[in-house]
């Protein structure tokens, strides 16, 4: 029941109370008048009152819209924080997946890088062995060509030391041809005052035999000797010939060894040189490597803390999304609450103004301020929860 039907409802009460004081006209003025100021004020009171509940509905109305963009902008963050971080988290797998094709690609090189240089370490074994052949090759040589030299100068001294022989023996035979013919001459200058012609003929034809005989036997033997020697130097001849050109050929040949060991020394060089640029590339991308797995190991660990702290915002945005739904609710409850209050105190205001209107009827205004009271209660009580909802 409004105000207004209440004090209508008091009408006839107060008309009755009336008729049986006609005697006091100026009393029925005064209650007239304070009637009147009575429903005024109640009509006042109901228009505040109206008004109270508008604004809090129009504030109820606008902690529902400002409760929606709360939840519409929490929901945007929350979207754009998850992909923000799901756009790193993407970043950082697609960098993995570089880091390991990258790696795939580096450990491809490397091994090959290390097949290049095992071969160029078997083809450089391979060099060596090889020069250690053709040294053995040219130390024969050499020795034979040295020992062909001593033979060579072995027959040089021989054939000198013969000649030597040959050319004494012939001085030999020549002194005693001309010792013997001054012996005869000795012989026939002596034998010219003697009768000893015949004697004397006789030795001299002995003489001439054995001279004849000798002469004979030294020329046979040297021109043996001559011949042994001539064929025995014809024999060093053909030796000394074979043993320069063999020795010749060695030499060559040695020549040619040196050759091949100075290419094969060239070759071992650049072998042991590429081998070490492979050994330096190998550390390289060994090193390389390590600082890409080191930085896979970081990246890792900053993959791990970006799913610490992405899990850590999906709890507080869970937590966050249960105290609002918590606070929608309470400042529902309280709104609930602020309108049956407010009903409440309506209905014992008005209950109250109806109990009292013996004392009305003395001509003082306690029901006003009573009202006036309760009305203030209210409105402070409103006001409290108004601003405890907000």
């Amino acid at each position: 029941m409004t105000p207004i039907a209440s004090v209508r409802a008091l009408v006839p009460r107060f008309g009755a109370q009336a008729s049986n004081m006609a005697d006091n006209s100026e009393l029925m003025s005064n209650f007239r008048d304070q009637l009147v100021k009575r429903n005024n004020d109640l009509q006042e009171l109901n228009g505040r009152f109206a008004s109270y509940i508008d604004k809090i509905h129009s504030l109820e109305q606008k902690n529902q819209k400002l409760e929606v963009e709360i939840n519409q902008l929490q929901s945007h963050e929350s979207k754009r924080v998850t992909e923000m971080y799901e756009e790193e988290i993407n970043n950082l797998r697609k960098e993995m997946q570089n880091q390991n094709q990258k790696i795939f690609s580096m450990d491809l090189k490397l091994k090959d890088l290390n097949e290049r240089l095992q071969k160029a370490t078997d083809e450089k074994e391979e060099a060596l062995k090889k020069l250690e052949y053709l040294k053995e090759d040219l130390d024969a040589p050499t020795q034979a060509s040295k020992a062909l030299e001593a033979e060579i100068k072995t027959l040089h001294d021989q054939l000198a030391f013969q000649k030597k022989i040959q050319e004494e023996k012939t001085e030999e035979i020549q002194e005693m041809k001309i010792k013997f013919q001054e012996k005869m001459n000795n012989v026939q200058t002596d034998a010219a005052n003697s009768d000893l012609a015949a004697v004397l003929q006789e030795l001299k034809a002995q003489f001439q035999k054995i001279a004849d005989t000798k002469s004979s036997e030294t020329e046979e033997w040297y021109e043996s000797q001559i011949s042994e020697m001539t064929e025995t130097i014809n024999t060093n001849n053909d030796t000394l010939r074979k043993l320069t050109q063999e020795n010749t050929n060695l030499k060559n040949q040695s020549q040619k060894n040196l050759r091949e060991i100075s290419s094969l020394t060239a070759e071992i060089k650049e072998l042991e040189e590429r081998s070490q640029t492979l050994q330096e590339t190998i550390t390289a991308l060994e090193d390389e490597k390590n600082k890409i797995k080191d930085d896979m190991v970081i990246q890792v660990h900053e993959y791990q803390d970006l799913l610490k702290v992405k899990e850590t915002l999906d709890m507080e945005i869970n937590m966050y999304k249960t105290l609002l739904e918590m606070e929608e609710r309470r400042v529902n409850k309280n709104s609930r609450r602020v309108g049956a209050a407010l009903q409440r105190q309506t209905v014992r205001t008005l209950s109250g103004f109806s109990a009292s209107d013996s004392a009305e009827s003395s001509g003082s205004s306690p029901v006003l301020r009573r009202l006036n009271r309760s009305y203030s209660k209210i409105c402070n009580t409103c006001l409290e929860k108004l601003h405890l909802g907000l």
